[in-house]
């Protein structure tokens, strides 16, 4: 586009009128007689996949179903916390103190697939090719009814990696921890203090920028599963 053409936009963009005056009262949030199914239906219509964990039965059918939809043997998962906070039954093998604390925590599920106890080990990083992990498994702060958002802290992975790079991305979501809105939501949370971010993430990663033909996978996981647990 030429220097004239560019000008002439923007004086043109100088003489439009006005635009409307910002509302001083802000819009009530909805509010849901049934926040969790709420949740579950606006979910599933951005594309996530949610599924019922809060039997250990359950829970092994939900992630037997994720590792057989990744062709995946393996699982990374955030930190051994996760186990503590959604009640999960887990060890760790004696090669677990091999990475130390500043590992990855890695799960193989080859013959007999997922089953509990998880067998888990802290592997270092030399001896895992993060990139290669098809699954990454991690636990929500909290989920949002009002638009089946997912709401992610960097502080309880340590990094971003987990939400964003393998394929398959599994969340853990606690029943109690579903907010009605995003009202109570940046209402409830002290922004900054604890991690360096917090990611809300509704749906599978999606773009439409080139030629506005959607693509699924582009800027993150291409499929997303919430385990209600």
């Amino acid at each position: 586009m030429s220097r004239e053409a560019i000008l002439s936009r923007l004086k043109d963009f100088q003489n439009r009128e006005a635009s409307e005056v910002l509302p001083e009262v802000v819009p009530e949030f909805p509010d849901f007689d049934d926040p969790l199914n709420t949740f579950k239906r606006q979910a599933e219509k951005a594309g996530t996949v949610v599924l019922d964990g809060q039997s250990d039965e359950n829970f092994t059918a939900a992630m037997r179903r994720v590792l057989e939809d990744a062709g995946a043997v393996h699982l990374l998962w955030e930190k051994a916390a996760i186990f503590e906070k959604h009640k999960i039954p887990f060890e760790f093998s004696n090669r677990s103190q091999d990475g130390g604390e500043s590992g990855v925590l890695v799960s193989e599920h080859a013959e007999q697939g997922f089953q509990l106890p998880v067998q888990a080990e802290i592997r270092s990083l030399d001896q895992v090719d993060v990139p290669e992990v098809a699954v990454s498994v991690a636990s929500a702060e909290t989920g949002i009814a009002e638009t089946g958002t997912i709401v992610e802290s960097s502080a309880a992975a340590g990094s971003r990696i987990l939400s964003v790079l393998p394929p398959i991305h599994v969340v853990l979501l606690s029943p109690e921890d579903v907010l009605m809105n995003h009202r109570e939501f940046f209402q409830s949370v002290d922004l900054g203090q604890h991690e360096s971010a917090r990611l809300l993430v509704t749906g599978p990663s999606r773009t439409a920028d080139i030629e506005k033909t959607l693509i699924i996978g582009v800027h993150g996981p291409r499929k997303l599963f919430t385990i209600l647990r």
